[in-house]
């Protein structure tokens, strides 16, 4: 039996302006009409924007991390001060565990590491001599550390720790 025609303008009308007013109510009506296989009914439109800024937001994660990632290494080989190393192996240490499971969840991103990695090397550079600097700490070595090519996909993803440089 199908649904007359001003029937599924109504309803995309009304999924329309539900997903302007209430995101989260229109995400579950969706899902709801997926599963009830009611895909006449669907916002297709907004549908798909949704299903790729899912694909962006995973990448921007892993983005995100790997900077952190860099980040920390570079405050390891390139800093003096030995109070704040604990806490940066720290998170050197949780941020490859949370990019493992986010490559575990999303394989086909590990083949972009290396793009991801290029694209972070300076900012995480930039906030890791922000972070000497306001201890007090020469970054000298953090630009020179990155002039000579920054560091390997295997070193930042890999098990790796700098030498202090």
């Amino acid at each position: 039996m199908s649904v007359p025609a001003r029937t599924i303008a109504d309803e995309a009308g009304r999924a329309l302006s539900l997903y302007d007013q209430d995101f989260h109510a229109w995400t579950a009506e969706q899902a709801r009409l997926l599963r009830a296989a009611q895909l006449d009914r669907l916002d297709v439109q907004h549908l798909a924007e949704e299903i790729d800024d899912l694909g962006k937001s995973v990448r921007r994660e892993l983005r995100n991390r790997t900077r952190t990632l860099v980040e920390h290494l570079l405050k390891l080989q390139c800093s003096r001060a030995g109070e704040p190393e604990r806490g940066w192996l720290e998170t050197v240490r949780r941020t490859r565990i949370e990019i493992r499971d986010l490559l575990d969840e999303s394989p086909s991103l590990k083949r972009e590491l290396g793009d991801l990695l290029g694209q972070v090397q300076h900012s995480a550079g930039e906030l890791a001599a922000q972070s000497l600097a306001s201890a007090n700490e020469d970054t000298g070595t953090i630009h020179s550390r990155l002039l000579a090519g920054g560091y390997s996909v295997d070193e930042v993803f890999g098990d790796w720790l700098p030498e202090r440089l």
